[in-house]
Order: C-alpha cells, then structure tokens, then sequence
C-alpha cells in the first residue's frame, strides 16, 4: 500500500470520527460526562485537529520521498550529453 493512500484512509477517519462526536443522540464512547449522548464538540475537534496533521504529515512525508527520487534521477540521467 501507498504512504499516500494511508494518510488519505487515516485523514478520512478521523474526520468521520469527528462528524460522529458532533451528531447528537448516538451513544459517544470515549465520554466521561453524564450525558454520552450529546454532541461532544471537543472531541470532535481533536479528531479534526488530528486529520489535519495527519494530512500535513502525510504531505511532509510524501514530498520528502518524491523529492530524494527526483534528485537521484537527474543525477543518473544528467550525466552524458551528446
């Protein structure tokens, strides 16, 4: 599998995670409070948070890899000139 679709898969997660905590009426695990079944908007906003970094992770990692390729071949492909 893809660094790139595992940060797209891990983002897309998170964000679901983040819409559930904020749809009133489910029962949210992960709540300590007396009313599980409110919309837990910190939580949410963690999940939101975490998306987001896993996307500018995801963006760090992908262009780091892409750009160590495209130096080796225009190292290999430099060399010779006719």
């Amino acid at each position: 599998m893809n660094k790139k679709t595992i940060v797209v898969i891990v983002s897309i997660l998170f964000i679901i995670v983040g819409i559930y905590y904020l749809i009133p009426g489910f029962s949210h695990i992960l709540t300590y409070n007396n009313h599980p079944k409110t919309a837990q908007v910190k939580h949410a906003i963690l999940f939101f948070v975490l998306a987001a970094i896993a996307i500018i992770f995801g963006r760090i990692i992908v262009n780091r890899t892409s750009s160590s390729v495209d130096i080796g071949n225009k190292e290999n492909s430099g060399g010779e000139k006719d």
